[in-house]
């Protein structure tokens, strides 16, 4: 019988994402977790699971300067997650903790990231948008997406074959993953575990132009446009005046997209409320 894993797909920039997939965890049964971690970080978020404090795990991270961005950036997503599997070690020394995602495309995917948001606060600044480059940009980041994801499914799929149950955290392109570890005779489970979730401007964006390169065609200068102009006063007008992600995104939510407003506020729930 081939190996049973189940793909949880949920955004990993919010915390209210985080601590909903921290709570299925502590309720699931499985033998193997597939963190979407880069590999290099395997062997210290062992030590941390295996009961070393969590500012020591921070600290070495640090050391090993293993984190192209801010720590405390990297860490709101994965935090809770993180905690709960070293609670989940305790009580079940067994299970396996494995880091899936392709270290040089992690590195690479946060350099364009942060370009990407250098060229937002540019165009709020200068009301101009630089086309070719935000063009070579996202080709440089879907191609590079596209070739990590094949060696990441072949990656799990080579630590899968003697896993009785395995979770795979993952984000939206999941189903591209899914797919390619069937074929690799894995069966293979796909579930959303934070919906509703309404996709940024920056999200749709790369998503559109992926769908559009990959078929052979161009996104439209006047879409690139407006989306990064969207993406901008997101950035503006919520981002720069919250406290933290989740509530920027929350309060995004409750002001522009009205029929998510009453699903959301049970997502909402599961870190804070921001609809008073």
């Amino acid at each position: 019988m081939p190996s049973h894993l189940k793909i949880w797909v949920s955004p990993s920039n919010l915390r209210a994402a985080s601590r909903k997939v921290a709570m299925l965890l502590e309720s699931s049964e499985f033998d193997v977790l597939h963190l979407n971690l880069q590999r290099d970080l395997e062997a210290i978020v062992e030590e941390l699971v295996e009961g070393a404090p969590y500012e020591s795990f921070l600290d070495r991270l640090l050391e090993l300067k293993l984190i192209s961005e801010p720590i405390r950036s990297w860490e709101y997503g994965v935090k809770p997650i993180l905690t709960a599997v070293r609670n989940l070690k305790r009580t079940r020394p067994d299970l396996k903790v494995w880091c899936y995602r392709q270290p040089v495309f992690a590195h690479l995917s946060a350099c364009i990231a942060e370009e990407i948001a250098r060229m937002i606060l540019r165009s709020s600044l200068t009301q101009k948008i630089d086309l070719k480059r935000w063009r070579n940009l996202l080709i440089d980041l879907v191609e590079a997406s596209e070739c990590a994801l094949r060696d990441e499914a072949d990656y799990i799929t080579s630590r899968s074959n003697h896993a009785a149950s395995s979770i795979c955290i993952s984000d939206f392109h999941s189903r591209n993953l899914m797919q390619r570890l069937r074929k690799s005779g894995l069966d293979v489970d796909l579930e959303y575990v934070f919906l509703p979730y309404f996709f940024t401007p920056l999200e749709i964006l790369v998503r559109e132009f992926a769908r559009k390169h990959f078929g052979g065609l161009e996104l439209s200068a006047n879409r690139i446009s407006d989306l990064v102009k969207w993406h901008a006063e997101y950035v503006r007008e919520y981002v720069v005046t919250s406290e933290d992600i989740d509530e920027a995104y929350f309060r995004w939510i409750r002001d522009n997209v009205e029929w998510l407003r009453p699903r959301l506020n049970q997502c909402a729930a599961v870190g804070r409320i921001y609809f008073d």
